[in-house]
């Protein structure tokens, strides 16, 4: 979806050649920072065509996706002249859509360079603004209901005369609460606390926060058992997760944090350490990290299996210590008989 978006914006000054409904926007500011603020003053949907000097863009796959043309202004809210603000630190603002089942769908912000090879900055006098266009890729049967920064609901479109309204407005409230969850299971609070709130909040397991990390991750990466096995049953446990250096699956990512307890549950699942063929075990090695090798070696990891070639002839995991001169990890895999 990003790449879609990254290849429509072409210029900042379009032409919008299609039928589009208009909303008037009156919605106050959004404080992004000290000195800046965002204001959207209008958006226009669907747009199903947009031309760009002598250039014509449409979503790749116009019969599911159609666009939103945002037009809004950042100001500049201090008595000093903002230089060179790059318009890259708005990320994390978002549209927000509801789906035919009234869900929230999440659409990108991006705002589009002149060219790819100039900075995204804007120069702002004090007090003054710059106005801006941006056009967001959504799903065609979806309707922007909201946008949102970070996942918080700054700005929502939704109306007494919006079919469903009550429903769409329940769950703009629960991407409001989704973050304070998240802290709760970091911090361990009492299982009953984290499901009442879930409930009181029509918060599923498998909701996401503005990272689009689920409960069940933030329980193996804060050690929460009770979260963890709650979880465990509605988990993707084949789903990818970036930790540090790593894409990784829940057992992988159990094993950088030391998790026995989760690894243990996740292997009586008959998930496999390097089900997905991606080497693991051999990626520990080469990242030198001892802590994660021995956990390995507590659930019987067959190291013998690991080849490494990084560019050169095939080595053991032993062989790769020895030429990057790993000391520790060697003597504790040479005493395991590797």
């Amino acid at each position: 979806m990003k790449k879609i978006i990254s290849f429509i914006f072409v210029g900042f000054l379009a032409a919008v050649t299609c039928f589009a409904a208009s909303v008037k926007i009156t919605a106050e500011p959004v404080v992004i920072s000290d000195t800046v603020s965002v204001k959207i003053s209008s958006l226009k949907y669907p747009v199903n065509k947009v031309t760009v000097g002598q250039s014509v863009f449409s979503p790749r796959d116009s019969n599911n996706y159609t666009m939103a043309e945002v037009n809004f202004e950042i100001i500049n809210s201090s008595e000093e002249k903002l230089e060179n603000y790059n318009l890259s630190k708005l990320k994390g603002i978002e549209l927000g859509t509801a789906d035919e089942n009234n869900d929230i769908v999440f659409s990108s912000f991006d705002i589009p360079k002149k060219n790819m090879y100039e900075p995204n900055e804007v120069t702002i006098d004090a007090g003054k603004s710059v106005k801006k266009t941006v056009y967001f890729i959504y799903p065609k049967k979806g309707k922007p209901i909201a946008f949102f920064k970070d996942r918080k609901c700054f700005h929502n479109f939704v109306t007494d005369k919006t079919p469903d309204k009550d429903i769409i407005l329940q769950n703009i409230a629960k991407h409001e609460a989704i973050p304070l969850l998240m802290t709760m299971v970091n911090a361990k609070a009492p299982k009953d606390e984290i499901l009442k709130y879930m409930d009181e909040n029509h918060i599923s397991f498998n909701d996401q926060d503005s990272k689009g990390i689920t409960i069940f991750t933030y329980s193996i990466t804060s050690h929460n058992n009770e979260m963890f096995d709650a979880s465990l049953d509605t988990a993707d446990l084949n789903s990818k997760i970036v930790y540090g250096w790593a894409n990784v699956n829940p057992i992988q990512l159990a094993i950088m944090c030391n998790n026995e307890y989760a690894i243990s549950k996740l292997l009586e699942k008959g998930i496999e350490i390097d089900n997905d063929k991606s080497e693991f075990g051999a990626n520990v090695i080469k990242q030198n990290n001892l802590p994660a090798a021995k956990i390995l070696a507590k659930f019987n990891y067959d190291f013998s299996k690991i080849s490494i070639s990084g560019g050169g002839p095939k080595r053991t995991a032993v062989e790769w210590c020895q030429l990057k001169g790993y000391s520790e990890l060697e003597k504790f895999l040479t005493s395991l008989g590797y």
